[in-house]
């Protein structure tokens, strides 16, 4: 997500379904309390997690 690919691409390189990878981006978000990609993004380059 950080390197700005879409869903799809994402998957491809996970070897998932693009469906799988939205479960769990949403859960991503869940966790996070977050409702965009880029409110996720921010504190993951923050903390020098990406």
């Amino acid at each position: 997500m950080v390197d700005g690919l879409d869903y799809k691409n994402i998957a491809e390189k996970l070897y998932v379904s693009p469906h799988t990878l939205r479960n769990h981006i949403s859960n991503i978000y869940n966790k996070l309390h977050v409702t965009r990609k880029a409110q996720a993004i921010k504190p993951a380059t923050k903390n020098n997690i990406v």
